[in-house]
């Protein structure tokens, strides 16, 4: 069958492209959280490269680095691409608290990514357990200006930021000397984060959406599948993008990595996108930034 295009962002979502930034990140990505063991992630970096994905996120308290970092190394060659070809984004351990922790982080994950750089390396919120108020945003300031020194040495090509909410995305605008290029959040139809997606928009912020599969069962998307002659994953997908919102869904099943890249052959109608917002209920299946631990 032939690859899904991957490789290049649609026009809504190059509306919220940082224009300070060179890259072009891919609109759908594969989430590798809880894909652990090296058969598993190698069958599922194998399947993912395979059906044209180029987007990987993973993170430093996801267990799976050095794993992935091995996946490359042994499947990059085999479908004839380079390191440059793909878009690998990390995070912090949320365990780190000072500057010192989150460069010795940065610094294992390129080691067991087996690369000199990522893409993309995001601050996780809040920064540690038992941290909050002010000692939470010291925290989050020198973990970030740790980040902003690896950007510099080229070790980590942007930064972006995971988790947060609209207070913390303003907080960081406030302090930061590098605007991030990305945030990562919850954002599915029982969580329309207008707010969050405006701010992105207006700092020129690419919102990536995690969490969204689990409203699938909604009549109203049950609905929209029988009629797009979709899956109800595929159409939830295709609103989030519609959005000019990256997605990253998780799978290591090579039928289903297959089927959440089968998206862009079809567009969801005005009318149909309006009934999909309007199944907002501000519900969330992560915690709330403000709630956070470790």
């Amino acid at each position: 069958p032939p690859k899904a295009r991957l490789e290049k962002r649609t026009g809504v979502v190059d509306e919220y492209a940082p224009p300070r930034s060179p890259l072009d990140i891919p609109v759908l990505g594969l989430s590798t959280y809880r894909i652990r063991h090296q058969g598993v992630v190698s069958n599922a970096v194998n399947a993912a490269l395979n059906f044209g994905y180029r987007l990987f996120d993973t993170g430093a308290h996801y267990g799976n680095e050095r794993e992935i970092g091995t996946a490359f190394r042994d499947y990059l060659p085999k479908h004839h691409l380079e390191r440059e070809d793909i878009f690998i984004i990390s995070k912090l351990d949320p365990g780190c608290v000072t500057y010192e922790e989150a460069m010795e982080c940065a610094e294992r994950t390129l080691a067991d990514l087996q690369t000199p750089y990522v893409d993309i390396m995001l601050l996780y919120w809040p920064a540690a357990k038992y941290l909050n108020g002010a000692r939470a945003d010291q925290a989050m300031i020198e973990c970030y200006s740790a980040l902003e020194t690896l950007y510099h040495q080229g070790k980590i090509k942007d930064i972006g930021c995971y988790r947060f909410g609209p207070k913390e995305i303003t907080f960081l605008l406030d302090q930061c000397k590098v605007v991030p290029a990305m945030l990562q959040a919850e954002f599915h139809p029982y969580l329309y984060q207008k707010e969050l997606v405006d701010i992105c928009r207006k700092n020129h912020i690419r919102m990536q959406a995690f969490c969204f599969i689990k409203c699938v069962e909604d009549p109203v998307i049950q609905t929209l599948a029988r009629k797009y002659r979709k899956a109800p994953s595929q159409i939830v997908l295709k609103w989030i993008i519609q959005h000019g919102v990256g997605v990253l869904p998780k799978s290591k099943t090579p039928s289903h990595i297959r089927e959440n890249a089968d998206i862009f052959q079809f567009s969801l109608s005005p009318q149909d996108m309006d009934n999909i917002n309007r199944l907002n209920r501000d519900t969330r299946f992560t915690p709330h930034p403000t709630d956070i631990s470790v």
